[in-house]
């Protein structure tokens, strides 16, 4: 996990169901670059640090809606646990 990717979060009720907000840093490098420039710090996507920091920070929550944001800017969302139809 890219640590101080997330600055804040915040943990809410809507229509009934769990949603996680949380917030960029907006110091980190890897977002605060020009468009197109390489940097050296790998990072995996944003959804699977997302999901890596909510399982070490909440490991209790297993049903949850995750919002991404920068700057009150929503970049991302997606359910915490995905859900596997049977075809």
């Amino acid at each position: 996990m890219n640590e101080g990717l997330f600055q804040s979060y915040e943990i809410k009720e809507r229509n009934g169901k769990l949603a996680i907000i949380l917030e960029l840093n907006p110091q980190m490098e890897e977002f605060a670059t020009e468009p197109g420039l390489v940097t050296h710090h790998p990072i995996g996507s944003l959804e699977d640090e997302a999901r890596q920091y909510i399982e070490e920070k909440f490991p209790m929550i297993e049903d949850a809606v995750v919002s991404i944001v920068a700057e009150d800017i929503p970049l991302l969302t997606f359910p915490l646990h995905e859900v596997h139809q049977n075809s």
